[in-house]
């Protein structure tokens, strides 16, 4: 395990460490392509596909959703069904 380890939710502090230092983060691809096209950061050519089990969504049973609630699960369940739609 590295002996030291940083953790942020910035992307402008993560892109600032990783340029300056010889730092390793993982980050999704579409957020940094654009430090790459820039030529601050590369990617390096390492899989990382992992397998993620189902998953499920728990509401409570006598209690409606708030709008803000409702909102987040009908997108939620919209994007899987894109998702679905895209597989082969």
């Amino acid at each position: 395990f590295p002996p030291y380890v940083v953790e942020t939710d910035s992307l402008q502090v993560s892109a600032s460490l990783l340029r300056m230092s010889n730092m390793l983060a993982a980050l999704p691809r579409d957020v940094v392509q654009p430090y790459c096209a820039a030529g601050d950061l590369t990617i390096l050519p390492i899989d990382f596909s992992i397998a993620l089990g189902d998953a499920g969504i728990i509401t409570p049973r006598n209690r409606s959703l708030s709008p803000s609630a409702q909102a987040m699960l009908g997108a939620l369940r919209d994007t899987l069904a894109m998702e679905e739609r895209q597989l082969p």
